[in-house]
């Protein structure tokens, strides 16, 4: 899969999946919560770095095994390597990735909105993009039937909806 031939989402798009995956955290941290509520005496301090641990291990871990987080794999975005896309950036891209983008927060936001390829810094940093998910399944692009349609040449409707 070539660079030029993949999908980037808006910055919309983005933006929902980052909020799903912080309520998803909320969620997660909540019920780490109860389970420590319910063990009884745990102390502050590892309360405090359990719920550390579990955002700093959330973004980078989902996203090196599974190509996203939770939030971008709803959305059907994929983060991908930019120098090929249809491979997962690795554990320690991931982390640069998320290291930099916790860091800088809403400037890297405006990156996304300003890039050509949709990339904020974290991505351009870390050799990533953030492409939509490929539907598989979609046999002609609404591109390509549109044009079919408007050809007025049965033989080439018919050649295009079945090759």
């Amino acid at each position: 899969m070539d660079i030029d031939d993949v999908e980037t989402p808006d910055l919309k798009d983005r933006l929902q999946a980052l909020m799903l995956d912080v309520i998803i955290l909320f969620a997660l941290m909540f019920g780490l919560y109860k389970v420590f509520d319910a063990l009884g005496d745990v102390s502050d301090l590892v309360r405090m770095w359990s719920f550390i641990f579990l955002w700093y291990i959330y973004d980078p871990l989902l996203t090196s095994l599974l190509g996203g987080t939770l939030g971008h794999l709803s959305m059907g975005l994929r983060v991908r390597r930019m120098s090929d896309p249809s491979r997962r950036i690795n554990i320690l891209a991931a982390y640069v990735r998320f290291t930099v983008k916790a860091l800088l927060g809403f400037i890297s936001v405006i990156v996304v909105a300003a890039s050509s390829r949709g990339q904020g810094i974290h991505d351009l940093v870390s050799s990533s993009i953030v492409i939509r998910k490929r539907d598989e399944n979609k046999q002609v692009s609404q591109e390509e039937l549109l044009d079919v349609v408007s050809s007025d040449d049965d033989k080439d409707v018919d050649e295009h909806l079945v090759g």
